[in-house]
C-alpha cells in the first residue's frame, strides 16, 4: 500500500471534516473568543489609537472657556499619579 504525504493544512481539513457538528461549533467559538480577547487586550494595553493616528500625547485638541483640552493617548496610557502636597489625588499623569 502506497502512503500519500499530506501537509499539515490538508490533515487539518481532513480531521475537521470528520468532527461532529457540535464539536465544530465549540472549536470555532473558542478560536473566536481567543482572537477577540487578544485583539481587545492589544487595543487597551498598547498606545495604538484607531481614531487619532496623527495626534500625539500632549497635543491641544480643543478648548472650553479658554482652557485647553489635551490629548491623553489610549485607555491605558498612564505614567503615574498626580497628587497634591497634602496627598490629595488630582488624577493620573
Amino acid at each position: 500500500m502506497k502512503q500519500v504525504f499530506r501537509g499539515p493544512l490538508q490533515s487539518t481539513f481532513i480531521i475537521f471534516a470528520y468532527m461532529k457538528f457540535w464539536k465544530k461549533i465549540v472549536l470555532l467559538l473558542s478560536i473566536l473568543l481567543v482572537v477577540g480577547s487578544a485583539g481587545a487586550w492589544f487595543l487597551t494595553h498598547s498606545n495604538y489609537s484607531i481614531v487619532d493616528t496623527e495626534r500625539k500625547v500632549g497635543d491641544a485638541i480643543d478648548s472650553l472657556d479658554r482652557v485647553p483640552v489635551y490629548f491623553n493617548g489610549s485607555v491605558s496610557h498612564v505614567l503615574e499619579r498626580n497628587v497634591a502636597k497634602d496627598g490629595y489625588n488630582l488624577g493620573l499623569k
